[in-house]
């Protein structure tokens, strides 16, 4: 079962969902920005302070908005081997699997293999089946 969030994180989730995305507080922090006077006209007046405020903290919102959009697309070019498509080349990757000479591991290692991907097994153990090219990687001392 998974855990109840907390009663706070449960009311900040809508703002972060829609403060945080700058296609929704870009248009409110330019509104701000283009027509101050508007909202200091819909402000009662002991509450214009408030225009400035909401201003920088729409401005706030939006640039953290736009940095974690960067970031997730930046992480996203990073783990397709900076590829800007996401498609998946099963040539072009390499697999390193460790114990891959039986068990779970070599299944992992046939399976990668019918799939055209390169696939490096380091074992302590021989392989109990004939492989496509055996590489010894004699491992003396154990950790």
């Amino acid at each position: 079962m998974a855990p109840k969030p907390s009663p706070l994180a449960a009311l900040l989730a809508p703002v972060k969902t829609t403060l945080g995305d700058p296609r929704l507080s870009g248009p409110v922090l330019l509104a701000l920005l283009l027509y101050p006077q508007h909202l200091k006209s819909i402000l009662p007046a002991r509450l214009s302070w408030l225009s400035s405020s909401l201003t920088r903290t729409f401005g706030f919102f939006f640039g953290l908005g736009v940095v974690k959009l960067l970031s997730a697309k930046l992480s996203q070019w990073g783990l397709n081997n900076y590829r800007p498509d996401a498609a998946f080349v099963a040539g072009d990757e390499l697999v390193l699997i460790t114990g891959g000479t039986s068990g779970i591991g070599l299944l992992t290692a046939r399976e990668f293999a019918e799939r055209g991907v390169k696939v490096v097994v380091v074992d302590l153990q021989p392989p109990k089946e004939a492989l496509r090219k055996i590489l010894p990687c004699p491992l003396t001392r154990k950790y």
